[in-house]
Order: structure tokens, then C-alpha cells, then sequence
């Protein structure tokens, strides 16, 4: 076995990496998500991943979050 191995780091190439997002690489998730927060900010952590969550499966976030938007603002919580 060779003693000379090297550590590569690739997270910063994978999109889907949490360390490729916070240097501005990511595949555009956390833009979605803080549009979101942007629109409930009264709402605790809790509920509001809850929501996001919700809307998410139902196909509701991302390019057609904005169309949804005035629905989401008239329904009651």
C-alpha cells in the first residue's frame, strides 16, 4: 500500500453539497428557500419547514413558486 495518499476534497463540485452552496454553487435550493422565509416571517422554524415541506411535495416551490405566491398569502393558516 502506498504511504503517499491524497485527500480530495470534491463536496465544492457537487451541487447538491452544502459546502458548494455557501460558496455560491449550488443547484439553487437555499434561493428557494429563503424566498420562502422571506414570505412568513412571523412564523417559527418549526412551522415553517413544515410548510415548505408541504408545498414542496404538492409541486408548489420553485419555478412556479411565484404563481403560487398570492394563493399561499390568501389561504388561512
Amino acid at each position: 500500500m502506498s504511504l503517499n495518499l491524497i485527500m480530495i476534497d470534491h463536496a465544492s463540485k457537487d451541487k447538491r453539497s452544502v459546502k458548494a452552496m455557501l460558496q455560491g454553487f449550488g443547484d439553487g435550493r437555499e434561493r428557494q428557500w429563503e424566498s420562502f422565509k422571506k414570505v412568513y416571517p412571523s412564523l417559527p422554524l418549526e412551522a415553517l419547514m413544515e410548510k415548505f415541506e408541504k408545498e414542496a411535495r404538492y409541486g408548489r416551490i420553485g419555478t412556479t413558486f411565484k404563481q403560487h405566491l398570492a394563493t399561499l398569502i390568501a389561504l388561512p393558516s
